[in-house]
C-alpha cells in the first residue's frame, strides 16, 4: 500500500503543479450599446445610459487591456472606462476575431475587456473554445466572460439591465 501512495506522489505534484502554474485569462465582452439609425451610428441617449453603468460594474475590475472594433459605436461603448484608468481603447478589425482569439490565448494572467457586435461577439467566443450562439439585433444586455485556463474555455452569460 505504501508503494502505491508513494508512486501517486509525484503524479499529484505534477498535477497540482500544472494548474497552479496556469494564470486564468479573463475576457469580458459586450455588445456595443444602443446605436442611433444611421451609418457607423453614434450610441443613442439609451445607449449611454448602458455604458454608465457598465462604467459603474467595471469600476473595481482591474483591467489589463480594452478593446473595440474600427466601428464609433463600440468605442464609445468602452471609452469610459479607459479614460477612468488612464489607457487607450485599441481598435481591431472587427473581422479579426481569429487574431483577438491568439491575442487573449498569448495574455496569460491578463482581464481583457471587449466591445463587439452581434455577429462578432459570438464568433469571438467560439474562437475561444466557447459554445456557438447567436445575439438577437434587439439584444444589447449580455454581458459574457471567458475564462481561459490551460486552453480551455468555460463562459459566463449576464444579462446587464442599466
Amino acid at each position: 500500500m505504501k508503494r502505491k501512495t508513494l508512486l501517486l506522489i509525484p503524479f499529484l505534484l505534477f498535477f497540482f503543479a500544472d494548474l497552479i502554474a496556469s494564470e486564468p485569462t479573463f475576457i469580458y465582452l459586450v455588445r456595443h450599446a444602443e446605436k442611433q439609425k444611421t451609418k457607423d451610428p453614434d450610441l443613442s441617449e439609451v445607449g449611454l445610459k448602458r455604458v454608465a453603468a457598465l462604467t459603474s460594474f467595471f469600476e473595481k475590475i482591474h483591467l489589463d487591456g480594452i478593446y473595440a472594433t474600427q466601428y464609433k459605436r463600440t468605442q464609445q461603448t468602452v471609452a469610459p472606462m479607459a479614460k477612468a484608468r488612464g489607457m487607450q481603447v485599441e481598435v481591431r478589425d472587427a473581422g479579426d476575431s481569429k487574431g483577438f482569439a491568439e491575442l487573449a490565448r498569448k495574455s496569460p494572467g491578463k482581464t481583457l475587456l471587449v466591445a463587439g457586435h452581434s455577429n462578432t461577439v459570438p464568433v469571438m467566443i467560439a474562437e475561444l473554445g466557447g459554445p456557438e450562439f447567436t445575439i438577437e439585433d434587439s439584444e444589447y444586455d449580455g454581458l459574457f466572460l471567458v475564462v481561459l485556463v490551460n486552453g480551455k474555455a468555460s463562459l459566463q452569460h449576464f444579462v446587464f439591465k442599466p
